[in-house]
């Protein structure tokens, strides 16, 4: 199923669910390739399935976009709330992120 959350705000969000192996990363897939073919725009993906790699994927994406990576692991907070401030910074429609399995 598909859900439209935080409607009139300066950004879209979209959450896709349903059980394991219905086919939402497939879904979602085909949103960003048709998203992306009809205007320019950057997507980043990131694997929701656990902390490990949220942290991993959302690093990932820092040194993409040159934020400064945290130098101790309790910092983590301030480092997504940079990376959200980026995000937020963004002109609307330039970009897209994907969260997949996110449970």
């Amino acid at each position: 199923a598909i859900k439209r959350l935080a409607q009139g705000t300066a950004h879209n969000r979209i959450a896709l669910h349903g059980l394991g192996g219905s086919g939402k990363t497939q879904i979602a897939l085909e949103f960003v390739y048709r998203c992306a073919s009809e205007r320019d725009c950057d997507v980043y993906w990131v694997h929701g399935g656990g902390v490990q790699k949220f942290r991993e994927g959302f690093t990932a994406i820092a040194q993409h976009v040159r934020i400064p990576l945290p130098g101790a692991e309790t910092d983590q907070e301030g480092f997504l709330l940079n990376i959200r401030r980026w995000f937020e910074g963004l002109a609307s429609g330039d970009w897209i992120l994907v969260i997949d399995n996110a449970d």
